[in-house]
């Protein structure tokens, strides 16, 4: 990295870029396939709205029961919010003082739902699978202002960082992924 790149940062931001990128490209896919006749905005429009305007308006195309409410604490006409997401690999939890170890943790934050009465519908990017999760959280299932998905966790040796694959492991499965759901599709018309 020369010294122009590091002063801007330029890895972290070209990692942002690769996320929004697919996000965006997948959200528009997901519209164009399920939106109906007279939808109201062009492809190239689309481009210029926010990850989470996409996500709005793609479980919209795709259930057509709902209408885009933008209430108090709901974007839908059903009570529920739509939420996009992008996991986090880090090292925030303290080391165990036991065993001298570091602990490190790959998972998703679906943040600020202090005040959602409804349910949650989260379109979850894994850069570390590069693909998509889908997960509706019925309205009661969360009882905090944020969940957090727990995809993998790792003991390692102070200093090391573990491989992250971005699969579930098979030793320590989330509750959160009881709400997982096969498809975009699935999560849009659940209720």
């Amino acid at each position: 990295m020369n010294k122009i790149e590091k002063r801007y940062n330029k890895f972290w931001y070209d990692k942002r870029i690769r996320q929004n990128s697919k996000m965006q490209k997948f959200l528009i896919k997901k519209i164009e396939e399920h939106k109906e006749k007279d939808f109201p905005w062009s492809k190239k429009e689309l481009i210029y709205l926010k990850n989470e305007d996409l996500a709005e308006i793609a479980v919209a195309t795709i259930n057509k029961k709902l209408s885009i409410t933008l209430g108090n604490s709901q974007d839908n006409s059903d009570g529920s919010d739509t939420k996009c997401v992008v996991n986090q690999a880090r090292n925030n939890i303290k080391v165990c003082k036991r065993t001298k170890k570091s602990i490190w943790q790959n998972s998703y934050t679906i943040p600020g739902l202090k005040d959602k009465t409804g349910h949650i519908r989260t379109i979850a990017y894994n850069t570390h699978k590069d693909d998509f999760d889908f997960f509706f959280f019925p309205k009661g299932s969360y009882e905090t202002d944020r969940i957090e998905v727990v995809i993998e966790q790792y003991r390692v040796e102070q200093g090391v960082v573990p491989k992250f694959t971005g699969k579930l492991s098979a030793t320590k499965k989330s509750k959160w992924f009881d709400f997982q759901c096969k498809s975009i599709e699935e999560m849009a018309l659940k209720r």
